[in-house]
């Protein structure tokens, strides 16, 4: 089989499942789990400098002034342990070209890499680019639903045959795009495969 996948059910009791070797792969995409915790901390430090902004309003009332301290604590919390338990993070895509072999792994701000899946390539193999959108459902303010819809960029590994698996799937505005195609040449380039856009 071409995909190998990895996880427990692979492992065996007691067994170290990740065998990453650092001499015999090759890095394609690195992200480090700051940056991606990056939106996260952002977003917290945005939410509490809004509710800093109306202490002043309310210093007169010292009940109120600690009521929305412990609003703010409690996000800082929140935030916190939502980003300490999140193994996905970063991401590191890696080959080895010896056993033609490309690596997806991921790891936390707290976690060490773990591999979620590995896929055999051959020669014949091409790394490809596709763009897929996914609807989802909203609920406006005003209480009625709609529908969005949200464009990933996929890189997938594709054998001459047709069949395709995604090595690794990004979505966002435009610069994901960028991002999805800089990631991709770099992996054709590492596994010396043909990139597709």
């Amino acid at each position: 089989m071409w995909w190998i996948e990895t996880g427990a059910e692979n492992a065996q009791e007691g067994e170290k499942n990740d065998d990453y070797d650092a001499g015999s792969y090759v890095t394609a995409y690195s992200k480090n789990p700051l940056l991606g915790a990056l939106p996260w901390i952002l977003g917290l430090a945005f939410a509490s400098l809004l509710v800093l902004v109306q202490l002043p309003a309310y210093s007169s009332i010292d009940l109120e002034v600690l009521g929305i301290g412990c609003v703010v604590l409690f996000f800082l919390f929140v935030f916190s342990a939502l980003l300490l338990t999140n193994e996905e993070l970063g991401v590191r895509i890696s080959v080895n070209t010896e056993e033609l072999l490309i690596d997806v792994a991921h790891r936390g701000l707290m976690t060490e890499w773990k591999s979620k899946s590995r896929f055999k390539y051959g020669s014949s193999d091409h790394i490809r680019l596709d763009t897929r959108r996914e609807a989802y459902e909203t609920l406006h303010s005003d209480g009625h639903s709609g529908t969005g819809v949200a464009v990933w960029h996929d890189i997938r590994l594709s054998r001459p045959n047709g069949s395709r698996k995604t090595v690794f799937s990004t979505n966002g505005p435009l610069m994901s795009r960028r991002r999805a195609v800089r990631i991709g040449k770099s992996l054709a380039r590492t596994t010396g495969l043909q990139y597709l856009d």
